[in-house]
């Protein structure tokens, strides 16, 4: 994936364009019961167009090998802090583009400043990162967003986030150095020690020619700073996704292997002391395939997996649903009714999200990889089925590898909308597809964390929601804060958040338990559509209803 460097300031600045105007287009109309194509009416098919064409020309201009804009992520977060979902677009080695909302699903281009470089060992201020965006976390703990960022291969840098408020704000990013790499495989963010401060894991290039991958751990120490820490064998390009499987109270690692390699798989058991060991077949699963994703399929209170499994000799790959039996044992036995679309020829790119779509209360699942789209709606008790062609929504993706789709509430409705890949501005050219959600209207609340100092972010703590009077469970999540590449567990807001649909419900009993400390906020009967924030260290509950 090596591309020559092509970056002349001189020649960037002559040929940049000027940053899109925001969209006066009027919204398309709402079709109830599926996803709507706005990517015109968003701003977002003008945005891409003309990033197409002013990369295109910087490239040309350069001789390079590259000849067009190598589109490969897409990221919402509040990255301006105003409280909506902003845009990036990612280009593997050469210039993003970032989009700032209105708050309404509109976008408009962020000016790049082309003239200033980008990538690893770059030390001037700029608007956005280029590259891909790899995380995006609070390192500071300022309740600002700042980014984690690649830049082409082996190559990365960290920004802190020194946006400015105002009408439009101000956007600014400022190298940082917090004593890891910012280039990775895949990382994650979890409190692997239980020292109450926040700690990093990330594999990158060196070890991908081993037989195993040693992923590096960098103890957080506060303040925005980590330490070297120990090392973790994982399968190759792994990276691992930290999750308490048992309820012991550890975070164990579900790890599959990335990359150009074969298919394969662990589960790594903690013993407290952050001594991992192969657990895989004791689980339940085999080793060849891969976990996809994390959470309560059948909403027992217990982390269940989404897995590609291996077929014909790792020739092609079947969907696997593995319910929890409480105690980290996995059975295969969620059933999808009426899967379709095309059935998966490798297991190593993508991943999956457990949450709610329809909010109809109960857990859909949206699965991607290379080059398929599967939206699987909960029908209850562990069963799904497959709702691409219902809600009008794609089932071929052209992602190059992880990088197939993001979600969040972009138009600030309390419906959960999708960014994906769609037709791009030359049939050679992917594009982007923004899908506003036209679901039936059911119930929902937000709830946003805000763990102590050392973990603003809440890393691992578990949510539950439960029904009023009878305490039946509706929803259980146990904050798991991951990334492939260019794929990312959630959408991020400033605080940590987490979407549930409520269906009818209008109001739900809500607690949190926050981790390593085990301390539980609760209260009872909140209000449905709201945003719901909850505070450990002022073991406070504050509500916001949206406008």
């Amino acid at each position: 994936m090596f591309r020559k460097s092509w970056l002349r300031l001189a020649v960037l600045a002559s040929l940049a364009a000027p940053a899109v105007a925001q969209t006066t287009m009027a919204p398309a109309a709402r079709q109830e019961g599926r996803f709507t194509d706005i990517t015109r009416e968003s701003g977002v098919a003008e945005i891409v167009a003309d990033h197409c064409q002013t990369v295109a020309k910087m490239l040309q201009a350069q001789k390079g090998e590259q000849k067009e804009w190598w589109l490969s992520g897409f990221t919402l977060a509040d990255l301006d802090g105003d409280g909506t979902l902003d845009l990036h677009l990612a280009g593997h080695g050469m210039q993003a583009v970032a989009a700032r909302n209105d708050g309404k699903g509109r976008f408009a281009a962020v000016d790049f400043k082309p003239e200033i470089p980008r990538g690893k060992g770059k030390r001037d201020v700029i608007p956005y990162p280029g590259g891909e965006i790899r995380m995006v976390f609070d390192l500071l703990e300022r309740g600002w967003l700042d980014i984690l960022a690649s830049y082409g291969d082996g190559g990365g840098e960290n920004y802190l986030n020194e946006c400015k408020p105002g009408n439009p704000p101000a956007w600014n990013f400022k190298p940082y150095e917090p004593g890891f790499d910012a280039f990775s495989r895949a990382v994650a963010f979890a409190d692997l020690n239980r020292d109450g401060f926040v700690d990093y894991m990330m594999t990158g290039d060196g070890g991908r020619n081993n037989a195993t991958h040693p992923m590096r751990v960098y103890l957080g120490k506060g303040e925005g700073r980590w330490e070297t820490g120990p090392e973790i064998a994982v399968l190759k390009e792994a990276g691992a996704i930290p999750v308490d499987i048992n309820g012991d109270g550890f975070l164990d690692l579900l790890v599959s292997q990335r990359g150009y390699n074969p298919s394969a798989r662990w589960i790594l058991l903690n013993d407290g002391k952050m001594n991992f060991r192969n657990a895989t077949k004791e689980c339940g699963l085999e080793e060849g395939g891969s976990i996809m994703g994390v959470g309560d399929l059948n909403q027992d209170g217990c982390p269940d997996l989404v897995c590609l499994d291996t077929q014909d000799g790792g020739k092609s790959f079947d969907l696997g649903l593995y319910l929890n039996d409480g105690k980290g044992h996995f059975t295969k036995g969620a059933e999808v009714a009426g899967l379709k679309g095309p059935r998966p020829t490798t297991g190593n790119w993508g991943g999956a999200v457990v949450t709610d779509f329809d909010n109809d209360g109960l857990a859909d699942v949206v699965v991607n990889g290379r080059y398929f789209l599967y939206f699987l709606r909960g029908t209850g008790g562990g069963k799904f089925e497959y709702v691409n062609e219902k809600w009008h929504l794609p089932a071929t993706i052209h992602p190059a590898v992880d990088e197939g789709l993001c979600f969040g509430d972009i138009d600030g409705d309390g419906m959960l909308d999708l960014v994906t890949f769609g037709p791009g501005p030359t049939e050679k050219q992917p594009g982007v597809a923004v899908l506003r959600n036209d679901l039936p209207r059911r119930n929902w609340i937000r709830v946003q964390l805000i763990g102590k100092k050392g973990n603003r972010a809440a890393a691992n703590a578990v949510i539950r929601l439960t029904e009023p009077g009878t305490g039946k469970l509706i929803w259980y999540e146990q904050i798991c804060i991951w990334g492939r590449q260019s794929f990312h567990s959630h959408y991020f807001a400033a605080n940590t958040e987490r979407h549930f649909g409520l269906g009818d419900r209008s109001t739900v009993d809500l607690g949190v338990t926050f981790y390593p400390s085990g301390k539980n906020v609760e209260k009872k009967a909140v209000s449905a559509n709201r945003i719901v924030t909850v505070n450990e260290q002022a073991d406070a509950v504050d509500e916001k209803e949206l406008k």
